[in-house]
């Protein structure tokens, strides 16, 4: 295989503006045509609702392109109704890649924190499982989704998972499922905390629910403070923070 895809970042707007951004891997020694198609497909209903298609020179190591699109009527995601998109790449050489993301803006103002728009109330709650098999990870789909729903239904839609980065898996459910989620690594355990934290920030940036990026564990100081160590993190890093 002389090429291969790496680091698909969606970055979302509520106005339906999507941008993709991505890398594509020439490991060959020499330029080459290659051909990509870019699709957009509602999760909800499987229908595809955008595509275009190009041809690229690749060139030798590895090359960042970025792609734009819009969707009509978009469906925006919130813990209530919690609409999903997917993005897929494929070309002519048989690679492909995916992942599912959401239209979702999160802010914080002076009287409170909004979510597309509108007043949004943190009903928030400390998420700390310990699992009879992976101790740190849910045995199985199933379980992972009843704990989820088990929390909606007491009336929460912010979770806080305890000292350890979600796997992947968590955070595609919480997506689905409509959760918010408060990333809190416990870098004050970890050596080479800034490298650890930049891989953390760009594994879980397309599926970042909105909610904050916590530094420490047991952090001074109220969610404002967190979303601003957060937004530290990402400029100093050259990174947005996600969907």
């Amino acid at each position: 295989q002389q090429s291969y895809f790496s680091d698909l970042f969606i970055q979302g707007g509520t106005d339906g503006c999507v941008k993709a951004s991505f890398t594509i891997n020439n490991t060959a020694f020499k330029s080459g045509k290659q051909r990509f198609r870019y699709t957009i497909h509602d999760r909800g209903t499987g229908q595809e609702i955008w595509h275009e298609e190009e041809e690229r020179i690749v060139v030798p190591g590895a090359t960042p392109i970025t792609v734009t699109a819009r969707i009509t009527d978009p469906k925006l995601w919130s813990p209530d109704i919690p609409n999903l998109y997917r993005f897929e790449i494929t070309d002519d050489k048989g690679n492909t890649v995916q992942t599912g993301f959401g239209l979702r803006e999160f802010t914080v103002r002076e009287d409170g924190f909004y979510l597309n728009g509108e007043k949004f109330y943190l009903k928030a709650g400390f998420w700390e499982g310990l699992y009879p098999n992976e101790l740190a990870v849910p045995d199985s789909e199933e379980m992972l989704r009843k704990e989820i729903l088990m929390a909606k239904q007491a009336g929460f839609n912010t979770l806080r998972p305890w000292r350890k980065p979600p796997v992947p898996l968590v955070l595609q459910m919480a997506d689905e499922l409509g959760i918010c989620l408060i990333g809190c690594p416990a870098l004050e355990c970890m050596k080479s905390r800034s490298r650890r934290n930049r891989s953390h920030i760009s594994r879980n940036r397309v599926h970042d629910t909105p909610g904050q990026e916590s530094p420490i564990n047991y952090p001074l100081g109220t969610f404002q403070r967190s979303q601003t160590s957060r937004n530290r993190t990402a400029e100093t890093h050259g990174k947005s923070s996600g969907t």
